[in-house]
């Protein structure tokens, strides 16, 4: 909720606003109401507004959500039309919207490279659960997180191009999961040893079990993301060798590099750091 929500409603359903555009304007303003009424330095009231105000939940939104440029620009567009109606209609005496710019955001996302070579020190992690560390090494080997949940163990030890296969022969066997296991078929498992149901079910355990553990993002896409970036990035590679490690095609390949070139910040894992947090 927010001040003069049911007015402002009550306006846009006259303009003929559609319900879907009333609802997201709803949603935008109430996130920015919260997100005031937390943050402000001063009483939080409609006349405390002023364009600084409004700089500050963008840029949150662009720095802190990470949200895109067009997503923001949204919740802009929503802020401009509800001040704009306050002032024209004389709830309010200052228009904040007209000293406000749009703030820009660095465009280069950070992607974490090169952890791959540190998962002899990553399996010997007690705090890191045993699915993230086979999630870890399927990642490492070169599987995509579309084929996890249906990942035999037979495959992955035949696997012997990847660069973890001797990792993986000498310590899969000494996963508690895969012990509790009443067959060894699947290679992506939970505590219990049972196999994961979906992709999201994966996703879930690690959000709940490792997430912050380390110090990188550990959605799956974003796991393949980075051990492609790790190859491309590396020029001893030729294209076709790249096509062929990574599975992709040339149209992609040609936009991973692109994106090296004007969209990404290549960042390389510190697993030395990760520790010192932990202690």
């Amino acid at each position: 909720m927010y001040p003069y929500q049911k007015n402002l409603n009550e306006f846009l359903q006259m303009q003929h606003s559609s319900k879907s555009a009333i609802d997201n304007c709803n949603k935008s303003l109430s996130a920015f109401w919260a997100f005031y009424t937390a943050n402000a330095h001063y009483e939080a009231t409609l006349e405390n507004v002023n364009a600084e105000t409004l700089r500050t939940f963008l840029d949150y939104l662009m720095q802190e959500k990470n949200y895109k440029s067009s997503t923001a620009l949204k919740y802009a567009t929503y802020l401009k039309k509800y001040f704009h109606y306050l002032y024209v209609h004389n709830i309010i005496k200052n228009y904040p919207i007209a000293d406000l710019k749009f703030p820009q955001k660095n465009r280069k996302r950070t992607v974490i490279v090169g952890w791959v070579k540190y998962m002899p020190g990553i399996l010997k992690d007690d705090q890191i659960s045993e699915t993230l560390k086979e999630v870890l090494l399927a990642i490492g080997s070169g599987y995509e997180p579309r084929e996890l949940c249906d990942l035999k163990t037979s495959t992955v030890l035949s696997n012997k191009n990847s660069p973890l296969h001797e990792i993986i022969v000498k310590s899969l066997w000494h996963f508690e999961n895969v012990k509790k296991a009443k067959n060894d078929t699947y290679f992506i498992l939970d505590r219990f040893g049972r196999k994961y149901s979906s992709y999201e079910a994966i996703n879930n355990h690690i959000n709940l079990q490792d997430k912050g553990k380390l110090n990188m993002p550990l959605g799956l896409k974003q796991l393949r993301t980075s051990y492609i970036f790790t190859f491309v990035s590396n020029e001893k590679f030729s294209d076709e060798e790249l096509m062929d490690k990574l599975h992709l095609s040339k149209k992609s390949l040609a936009y991973y590099k692109t994106a090296i070139q004007k969209d990404v910040e290549l960042v390389d894992f510190d697993f030395n750091s990760k520790s010192e947090k932990k202690n």
